[in-house]
């Protein structure tokens, strides 16, 4: 069968065109804007500067991992910053390349794009103390589930992230192509979530027997140990924050973030580190090889 949308928990906030968020209130950090030096590069302190956020997550579960970091942005820059992010990532990629964004974390399989490089920049890129500025992608089963590999899952039900994820669909996809076979015909019932987190969701409440997600969302989302890895990739690039060649000033706000673990734990890092669009050149043929 082919592959249906399926709207998890938080549906009808899905079913917004796009979650607009106007970070003009918050408490905290985020109030405080001391005047800039003559040499600082910090927009003016009444400028808006959008940010724009791939669905690694849903909507509302996105929204509450960014706080932190928007607020430790706001303070850096002293302007108020805008969330944008759309249902699926071709949308949220579509915002940056319009020009409607300033700045985003993007998926890595979104540094495939090559016209992404023409107006941004490839700045930092998320680091955690346990991959290091890497991730993987992992087949998530039930506990009880018996399958220890792609095999044990052909015909199975299955969740995708959505068509332009490198960890949710993507990385699986080349695997099962170089082992020569057919990526669209391996599963049984196949559907796409367009969030890491409803990924999981769908396994956790048996909608799907597996999916493959960003195993780094995976570790943050799961207390307990009611789902187990069946598969995992090799390692790729972290996510990466691509910023406007036009905004220096926000690469360097990136770099006096980059060691406070405080504004980005809830991203599931601990530290960024410079990044470079070379860095991704295995990436683009993944996605090549996917396709």
């Amino acid at each position: 069968m082919g592959p249906r949308f399926w709207r998890g928990v938080g549906t009808s906030l899905v079913a917004l065109a796009g979650l607009v968020v106007l970070l003009c209130g918050c408490g905290g950090a985020g109030d405080a804007g001391a005047p800039a030096d003559d040499d600082d590069q910090r927009p003016d302190a009444t400028k808006t500067t959008t940010f724009v956020l791939a669905t690694v997550w849903s909507p509302s579960a996105g929204w509450e991992r960014t706080r932190p970091f928007l607020d430790c942005l706001k303070e850096e820059t002293s302007s108020d910053i805008e969330l944008l992010q759309r249902e699926t990532y071709d949308e949220a990629n579509a915002l940056l390349a319009s020009g409607t964004g300033d700045f985003g974390l993007i998926c890595s399989g979104a540094t495939a794009d090559e016209s992404l490089k023409e107006d941004f920049v490839a700045a930092w890129r998320l680091v955690s103390d346990l991959d290091g500025g890497r991730y993987r992608a992992a087949v998530l089963v039930r506990q009880g589930d018996d399958a220890t590999s792609l095999e044990d899952l052909r015909g199975a039900t299955f969740a995708w992230v959505d068509p332009n994820s490198l960890t949710g669909y993507h990385a699986l996809r080349a695997e099962l192509r170089r082992s020569g076979e057919d990526p669209d015909r391996y599963f049984g019932d196949v559907r796409f979530t367009y969030s890491h987190d409803r990924s999981i969701e769908a396994v956790q409440s048996g909608v799907v027997r597996a999916a493959v997600i960003d195993e780094v969302v995976a570790r943050q989302m799961l207390q307990d140990d009611s789902l187990r890895a069946a598969w995992h990739s090799e390692y790729f690039p972290s996510p990466v924050f691509v910023v406007r060649k036009d905004r220096p000033d926000l690469a360097a706000a990136l770099e006096r973030i980059a060691p406070r673990r405080n504004c980005l734990e809830p991203l599931g890092a601990d530290s960024l580190e410079l990044a470079r669009w070379e860095d991704y050149r295995g990436v683009a043929e993944v996605v090549a090889l996917s396709r």
